[in-house]
């Protein structure tokens, strides 16, 4: 298993100053004010680790990870807050997904039958009333219409639905 290079970066920087002290202990200066000079010499210890981490981790995942936790940290302040926040999402997320799943039923599936791009209905209208055509109409279309492949009559209906697991309800239908 490798080892993340900031895992050793501050041995790493205590390292370089120890080495810049002892150089310039042997240059004749004083233990105190090596130390001092070669903490000089180095620079901003916190500005060096930043530096480092910059170009070993990705900014936005150290401000995302800054981010998450001053967010937790204010969330366990505000309770009430993070209940509303927390239910709006569920929510949110609950109602996308039960509007998507009607959208992809009734949009964007294809239809449970062949060619479902041929089907049409046609209606008989009287009066500007539309209402389904009646038995003699249909034979008639039936035998004289060349366009269609085949054609079939229905009638809107009511049915009583019950069953074991079912309770008892009027559903629509459609009598073929």
């Amino acid at each position: 298993m490798t080892k993340h290079p900031l895992s050793d970066l501050d041995g790493d920087i205590r390292d370089h100053i120890d080495r810049e002290t002892e150089e310039n202990i042997a240059r004749g200066m004083p233990p105190r004010e090596a130390r001092y000079a070669a903490l000089r010499k180095f620079g901003s210890v916190a500005l060096a680790q930043e530096d480092v981490r910059g170009v070993w981790i990705p900014v936005w995942l150290d401000q995302l990870r800054q981010d998450v936790r001053y967010g937790l940290r204010m969330f366990r302040c505000n309770p009430g807050f993070t209940a509303v926040a927390v239910l709006t999402l569920a929510l949110g997320i609950g109602l996308t997904t039960a509007v998507f799943s009607v959208m992809h039923a009734v949009l964007i599936r294809p239809l449970p039958y062949s060619d479902g791009d041929r089907i049409v209905l046609v209606r008989e209208t009287f009066r500007n009333a539309r209402g389904s055509a009646s038995a003699g109409h249909f034979h008639d279309w039936t035998a004289h219409a060349t366009v269609f492949e085949s054609t079939t009559a229905g009638q809107a209906a009511a049915v009583n639905l019950a069953g074991e697991t079912i309770a008892p309800a009027q559903r629509p239908a459609l009598r073929v």
